[in-house]
């Protein structure tokens, strides 16, 4: 498993070293550093995406985190559209002492409180989601794959713009967020996740805001018995946004209160225990 840790990690390396110049750059998370944290709009038609790199999960603050103008595909305003935030804190995390042992753990928006879930759904669902979204930096999953798209041109209409932490596709490219997560304009992760919604729709109307939870789900499991035997939720805060009716948005991150999201574990079917963490 070190092996095939480290070809992975030398393969994300390489995906970004063969990116186009000044083209996205999406971080993948190690031992040495939290993954970025990328947000998705999708504008109300689902023929546009605008896909921002938010920065490390290790860099979220309350504060705005994000202004932006509204491309002119999106007609210049957000309502209708649909708003969704994705990460992978370590994907080549491990158990303590198995290196073989890789730990699921993604964060993503959602629109219930992962909480109310029983724990072995959570474990599975997760699990599930994590090579939907990064895994280990190879390009086949969303996350590293937007380092994979190529820069704007007459070959590639698909592209309209590809910066350093800015893309803005064509709902029907490759890499997109509807090709890869939402399939069918279902908002499920590739399928992965059914216990919520991980996108929330825009609101029209002058002024009008949006809001959604944003949530780390990660599972402590020793694979010798393959038995989950504590799934942690921890509430990493709210994200509110705008809905660009003037041609500009912004996305904010309002915190939770400090110790606020401590509770007590929940036993589910004998086998999986439920937490709830504090962020750190």
């Amino acid at each position: 498993m070190q092996r095939l840790a480290s070809a992975l990690v030398a393969l994300a390396l390489l995906a970004v070293a063969d990116s186009p110049a000044q083209a996205f750059q999406f971080v993948s998370g190690s031992g040495a550093r939290d993954g970025d944290l990328v947000a998705v709009w999708v504008d109300e038609s689902r023929s546009f995406e605008y896909i921002r790199n938010l920065g490390s999960l290790s860099t979220l603050s309350e504060r705005t985190l994000v202004s932006f103008d509204v491309p002119d595909e999106f007609g210049n305003t957000l309502e209708g559209g649909r708003f969704a935030a994705f990460a992978v804190r370590n994907p080549l995390a491990t158990f303590p002492g198995d290196a073989t042992c890789v730990q699921p753990n993604i964060v993503l928006t959602s629109d219930i409180d992962p909480m109310t879930v029983d724990a072995l759904t959570l474990y599975l669902q997760s699990n599930d989601a994590r090579p939907q979204l990064d895994f280990g930096g190879v390009g086949l999953a969303w996350l590293p794959g937007l380092n994979t798209v190529p820069l704007p041109s007459e070959i590639n209409p698909d592209v309209i713009v590809n910066t350093v932490d800015t893309l803005v596709l064509s709902a029907d490219q490759q890499r997109s967020y509807s090709s890869v997560l939402a399939p069918g304009n279902v908002d499920n992760v590739g399928g992965t996740i059914t216990f919520g919604n991980p996108a929330v729709t825009i609101p029209e109307g002058d002024g009008e805001e949006y809001a959604i939870d944003l949530y780390e789900i990660s599972t402590e499991i020793d694979c010798s018995d393959g038995i989950p035997f504590v799934t942690s939720v921890g509430f990493l805060g709210t994200l509110v946004g705008d809905n660009g009716f003037d041609g500009v948005a912004e996305l904010a991150l309002t915190a939770p209160e400090p110790g606020a999201t401590a509770l007590g574990g929940l036993a589910c079917l004998a086998l999986a225990y439920l937490r709830r963490v504090s962020p750190s």
